[in-house]
């Protein structure tokens, strides 16, 4: 018997989370002057993310491996003016402070430091300075 309302009581507290959660106006971030620098672009997640935040829009860096390839052709011809395709090898330090002079050049509000850096396996903010 105790099981029972104890299952009931779980049920509900369950159920009411869910309600509550699914009818709460979900915040939507203005990505107006907000950047996201993405790699691994070629393909795959950085590729479909890349887009995401576009479409979003957000200024989006998609650092790819292979600039005159497929999917960083593909990029360019559909994404935005605010899509930046640029050469990226994250293993070459030389070519990761490039990336970095672009991005600084090309942010859409120099005064804000609100970069975001999104990788295949990592999320999270990165301040540029």
């Amino acid at each position: 018997m105790c099981c029972l309302i104890l299952l009931s009581v779980i049920c509900i507290i369950g159920v009411t989370l869910f309600v509550f959660r699914s009818t709460r106006p979900k915040k939507m971030l203005d990505p107006t002057g907000r950047a996201v620098v993405v790699t691994g672009c070629d393909t795959g997640f950085g590729h479909a993310i890349a887009k995401r935040f576009d479409e979003a829009g957000f200024t989006v860096f998609a650092g790819v491996l292979y600039p005159e390839k497929a999917g960083a052709m593909k990029l360019r011809a559909e994404g935005s003016e605010r899509l930046h395709v640029i050469h990226m090898d994250v293993t070459k330090d030389s070519q990761v402070q490039e990336a970095v002079d672009y991005v600084q050049k090309h942010l859409p509000d120099p005064d804000k430091d609100d970069v975001s850096m999104v990788s295949p396996s990592i999320f999270g903010h990165f301040r540029w300075f």
